[in-house]
């Protein structure tokens, strides 16, 4: 293959990973009971055939195209479009006009009435041009889709973070500053991961918060020292 062939591959590869997935976000959560990817090295592999993506929000919210949404038949599905009446009530005076008034807008064309499933698509076709049919007049096609679930409370405990740095310096890393107590590194095949020892409570988590901002402050403090304020000491008369 050519190079500029690569660099195209490459190319729509990326868009396709962004806009239709799966990939947008690499490799970058791991479900640890999911064997069929473990001896694979998810730093480096193309993450677009990853079937058991896991993403950390709703997948509309991170692809724009290719996406169709269960419907809704719930109540909540419409939102009525009230009609403007141009007037106030206490400007009708003719029980007649109101009555007319009240039938028109129960009898509203359905372009002033606004439905949640006319926003979230529940179908999609597809258009294409051939140049002609196989000898037998048929034509096949392959679909792939995808379908996304909320994990459930139990399935969190087995959910990781790649580690994408080198692991026994982001384990000296946790020691130092006291986060071992709440994170580990784990094996995942061939591949390393960071994992939560226990479900975190509500203090857990306002802890580790106060230690990376204490993290934060150190860095932010040694950045100052080491190559700020050695730049602020000259003479304005002699710069």
């Amino acid at each position: 293959m050519s190079m500029i062939l690569k660099k195209r591959e490459s190319l729509e590869q990326f868009i396709r990973e962004q806009t239709i997935g799966p990939g947008i976000n690499g490799y970058r959560f791991v479900d640890l009971n999911n064997t069929s990817i473990s001896q694979n090295n998810l730093k480096t592999d193309s993450p677009i055939k990853n079937t058991t993506e896991i993403v950390n929000t709703m997948p509309a919210a991170l692809y724009s195209t290719g996406v169709l949404f269960p419907k809704d038949d719930s109540q909540t599905a419409e939102i009525g479009a009230k009609t403007d009446t141009g007037g106030d009530d206490d400007e009708i005076d003719n029980n007649e006009d109101t009555e007319e008034l009240k039938n028109a807008s129960e009898n509203a064309d359905s372009s002033e009435t606004l439905e949640l499933n006319q926003m979230f698509p529940q179908t999609m076709g597809l258009t294409f041009c051939i140049n002609e049919f196989s000898d037998n007049g048929e034509l096949n096609f392959n679909i792939n889709t995808r379908y996304y679930r909320k994990l459930k409370n139990e399935d969190l405990s087995n959910i990781a973070v790649l580690c994408e740095v080198d692991d026994k310096s982001f384990n000296e890393y946790l020691t130092k500053y006291e986060l071992s107590k709440f994170f580990s590194i784990v094996d995942f095949g061939i591949n390393k991961c960071l994992k939560t020892n226990h479900k975190l409570s509500s203090n857990d988590i306002e802890k580790v918060y106060e230690i990376l901002k204490t993290i934060d402050n150190i860095n932010t403090n040694s950045i100052y020292e080491n190559h700020v304020k050695s730049n602020l000491n000259f003479d304005p008369h002699n710069p």
